[in-house]
């Protein structure tokens, strides 16, 4: 995300908020509606809100790119081995 785009930027931390989502019930849950908050302090609010701790997973959207031996992304469609 750019530092133009206004989801950028968590409202919570001010850090940096890369591009995230989780079900809508447990975002209603932890937040209110409308609030842009990174992965960090979302987990912090849900915790509170729900007195649950857990492990999330952060997995990739598709397409999917993978990570070539220096760092540079493969183009679309390619998959390593």
């Amino acid at each position: 995300m750019s530092d133009a785009d206004p989801q950028a930027t968590c409202e919570i931390c001010g850090g940096a908020n890369p591009s995230w989502h989780v079900d809508s019930d447990r975002w209603n849950t932890a937040l209110y509606r409308g609030a842009i908050a990174c992965p960090s302090c979302f987990i912090e609010a849900h915790e509170a809100a729900t007195g649950m701790r857990s492990t999330w997973a952060l997995v990739p959207s598709t397409p999917f790119r993978w990570i070539d031996d220096d760092g540079r992304p493969t183009p679309f469609g390619e998959v390593l081995r």
